[in-house]
Order: structure tokens, then C-alpha cells, then sequence
């Protein structure tokens, strides 16, 4: 098993640990347990040159969008992380948050986002965090 297999088994154990804690109201009904689930896209690719916005904007409406039509959110960013080849990398970064239930389908869908993203851009990783949260709609 792979270290970042590890970290994201033990990432989900936390917090499959403390969403008992956790639930969700709308109009007074329960909805169940939620998380915020953020995924960090680099727009750096690895053979040189960027994905570029007509690229970004592919992936979202046909890869992004059909797994959550309940709604996400898009945030433009910068970072910074260390390759497995000890390389920083400098890059800008698309962040999507999603609110959603804490469940293995959902979980499914990410990771099959996650897949398809490293897949089409050669990425090396997308990072995952996973939040218990409190939410109303």
C-alpha cells in the first residue's frame, strides 16, 4: 500500500471516527451526516505547460458536474508541494469544495474524479481533505 493510500485510509478513518458528533439540519429534518470534502487540482502538468481554462472548463462540465448536480463550489488558488522526486512545485491550483453526505458512494465519486483528473493530465496525485461539518440548506 502506497504512503498516500495510507494517509487517505487514515483521513477517512478520522473522520468516519467523529461524524457521529456531526449532523445536518434543513427545515428541522435530519439530513443525515455530512462532510466537506476539498480536492486540489495543479494545473501544472508534469510534460510541460499548464491545463489550460478550455481544458479546466471541459473537465468540469463533463467530469465534475455530472457526479454532484446537487451543487459545488470553485475556488482559483496557488501552492506549493514537493514531488516524490523531492522537487518543489509551484503552481496555480483549482480547488473544488463539496458538501455532501458521508457516504460510500459519494466517497466512490470522488475518488473516481480524483482517478480520471490524474488520468487525463498526468498528475501525480490530487490531493483529498475530508471535514466533518455542520450544514444548513
Amino acid at each position: 500500500m502506497s504512503l498516500l493510500s495510507t494517509v487517505r485510509l487514515l483521513m477517512l478513518a478520522i473522520v468516519l471516527a467523529v461524524l457521529p458528533a456531526c449532523s445536518t439540519t434543513g427545515t428541522g429534518s435530519p439530513r443525515g451526516k455530512m462532510v466537506m470534502s476539498e480536492l486540489y487540482f495543479g494545473l501544472s502538468k508534469p510534460s510541460g505547460g499548464t491545463v489550460s481554462p478550455r481544458e479546466w472548463e471541459h473537465f468540469v462540465e463533463h467530469e465534475i458536474a455530472p457526479r454532484f448536480p446537487d451543487g459545488l463550489t470553485l475556488i482559483d488558488g496557488t501552492g506549493r508541494w514537493r514531488t516524490q522526486n523531492g522537487v518543489t512545485v509551484r503552481e496555480n491550483t483549482k480547488i473544488l469544495r463539496i458538501v455532501h453526505p458521508a457516504t460510500a458512494d459519494q466517497h466512490a465519486r470522488i475518488d473516481a474524479l480524483r482517478k480520471r483528473y490524474m488520468e487525463l493530465f498526468g498528475q501525480e496525485l490530487v490531493l483529498e481533505v475530508v471535514t466533518p461539518v455542520h450544514a444548513v440548506f
